[in-house]
């Protein structure tokens, strides 16, 4: 049978592997704050640009009769077009890097739950699958 010292020992040491738990999920949680920060930039940084890929679209509807003959058709529509075209590749590839930047907050949040043992476990499944949703709608 444990003798009174022995558990006073033993709970020093639950004591002090709980502390270095939760010193661990803090650096994962920070970590994961980090690279939120990225992401929130690059998401505000999408918005400006479907911005200017918007105001250019409308634009380019619109009728100008100042321009004189062929010249808008044929060349000046054509070029904002490709315009267009590279808006929406600027922001697939953006899209590309916050789906990349989500999961790898994720990752972290998740080691950070997987601290809590079992209940992290569980916790940490439904971080990923909530990720994952929103990386579909992103």
């Amino acid at each position: 049978m444990a003798t009174l010292d022995d558990l006073k020992s033993s709970l020093i040491e639950i004591r002090s592997q709980l502390r270095d738990k939760q010193k661990e999920r803090e650096r994962y949680l920070a970590i994961a704050s980090d690279i939120d920060a990225i992401y929130q930039r690059l998401a505000e940084d999408k918005k400006i640009i479907k911005g200017y890929r918007d105001s250019v679209k409308d634009f380019s509807r619109e009728a100008y009769d100042d321009f004189k003959g062929n010249l808008y058709k044929n060349s000046y529509k054509n070029s904002v077009s490709e315009i267009v075209d590279n808006y929406n590749k600027v922001i697939s590839n953006i899209d590309a890097n916050m789906d990349a930047l989500n999961m790898q907050i994720a990752s972290y949040e998740n080691k950070a739950s997987r601290c809590f043992g079992l209940i992290g476990s569980f916790e940490s499944a439904v971080n990923s699958l909530v990720h994952r949703i929103e990386n579909w709608v992103n």
